[in-house]
């Protein structure tokens, strides 16, 4: 009985420590979305927001962090130095990022009256 009892321990101890290790936070390399195009210039937040109307419909490359997620996945905070926004995936799900890590963005921006809008195509974590 002793026996058989420490056996389920353990399994579930390994099942537990499996399923901790392959969730995405701790995975290095996460990458959800289209890929990222390689040796696109990365464009700095900053001057999205400084002159909206010239990239929109633009799909640009922004690196910065993740300075928090909503409760139910659907959005994230991107922030690069002092400017935040709010990103959205398009065409896939969001998994809890954790905040602070490092992420970069393959995204379609938006402008008009109503304000900037950042449309995530492509995500990758380091």
């Amino acid at each position: 009985m002793l026996k058989n009892t420490l056996r389920t321990v353990c399994v579930m101890c390994a099942v537990a420590l499996f399923i901790g290790c392959s969730s995405p936070e701790a995975q290095s390399g996460l990458r959800l979305g289209e890929d990222i195009p390689g040796g696109a210039p990365v464009v700095k937040l900053a001057e999205v927001l400084a002159n909206p109307s010239a990239f929109n419909d633009a799909r640009v490359v922004l690196k910065g962090v993740v300075a928090s997620q909503c409760s139910s996945l659907c959005h994230f905070n991107f922030q690069d130095g002092v400017n935040s926004v709010t990103v959205y995936p398009q065409g896939f799900k969001l998994p809890r990022l954790g905040r602070g890590k490092n992420v970069t963005l393959y995204a379609q921006i938006f402008s008009g009256e109503g304000g900037v809008a950042f449309s995530v195509l492509g995500l990758s974590m380091e």
